[in-house]
């Protein structure tokens, strides 16, 4: 990997019914540790008070609970994919807690008051791995206590970049999760908002695999256990939020390419139509799998 400034990354997820979202946090955290990264903040955008507690707890298992983090406090939107049982709750009676984590920041206030606090340099990159409800809210917020701007002011001003694990580019009559959950709020930030997102699609990560280095790190690593209680066993998972998070950070490089700009929407059940021209672009694998798994893996624990 290339020397580079550390970029600041605002990570948004929606970790809970999917272990690669604790594999993309890991791989993260590695690469704030490596310096190519500068976390600034960490939001959760459902309201599983499981997940929430499994993302402080990773934090503090990796030694950055210093990293402020916020999560959705409107439940009465979320009322989807709870999956207690899929590996988080599992996790917890097999490794319980210690203690209370603090509370939580306000997923929307923090994403106001680490842009507020940027002043105004468009140097940092948002990228979300789940449905884009928390970016919905930020972007259509007021003014308030922390900022006399909008939401939409303050991303314009602050970020340069929004990566979105969202959308099946491979075949656009098949929807995607990301991109269905929330589809109204989906479809007016890809209607509305100037910022150049960067779509990382289903495909991208569909046929990597990672996560098998787990298998070696001790009992009650986070990445180790959910892998290996969400998926029985087997210690690995697609790679759709990790290709999106180490692209927010390190690029393309080498591994993909852009395709041409472009202008994407939703249609019924979250398949997507695209035009051409415009601030989109999707992510398209200019690598060998196994050299992308290899990248991956390295940072994964």
């Amino acid at each position: 990997m290339l020397e580079k400034t550390p970029k600041k990354i605002i990570l948004d997820t929606d970790l809970c019914g999917d272990c690669d979202d604790v594999g993309a946090l890991a791989i993260l955290l590695n690469l704030d540790r490596l310096k190519y990264a500068n976390i600034l903040a960490i939001t959760y955008c459902l309201g599983n008070p499981w997940g929430s507690d499994f993302i402080q707890h990773t934090l503090d298992w990796f030694g950055r609970n210093d990293i402020p983090y916020g999560k959705l406090m409107d439940y009465s939107y979320v009322n989807f994919r709870v999956h207690d049982e899929r590996y988080i709750k599992p996790y917890f009676d097999q490794f319980p807690r210690k203690e209370q984590y603090p509370a939580p920041y306000d997923a929307i206030r923090l994403l106001r008051r680490t842009l507020a606090a940027n002043g105004g340099v468009k140097d940092i990159t948002l990228c979300a791995i789940g449905p884009v409800h928390n970016i919905f809210l930020l972007f259509t917020s007021g003014p308030d206590d922390i900022s006399d701007k909008t939401g939409a002011q303050l991303m314009q001003e602050n970020i340069s970049e929004i990566v979105l694990m969202f959308g099946n580019f491979a075949d656009l009559d098949k929807g995607e999760c990301n991109a269905g959950y929330d589809k109204p709020g989906g479809q007016y930030i890809l209607k509305n908002c100037p910022i150049p997102i960067t779509f990382a699609g289903f495909e991208v990560g569909e046929h990597l695999f990672t996560g098998a280095p787990s298998e070696y790190q001790l009992p009650g690593h986070p990445v180790r256990e959910s892998y290996r209680i969400r998926e029985e066993g087997k210690f690995v998972r697609n790679s759709w939020d990790p290709v999106t998070v180490y692209y927010a950070v390190m690029g393309l490089s080498g591994l993909w390419r852009y395709s041409d700009p472009c202008t994407v929407s939703l249609k019924e059940g979250a398949a997507l139509d695209i035009q051409k021209g415009g601030h989109h672009r999707y992510l398209i694998q200019a690598a060998e799998d196994e050299q992308i798994v290899r990248i991956l893996d390295e940072l994964i624990v």
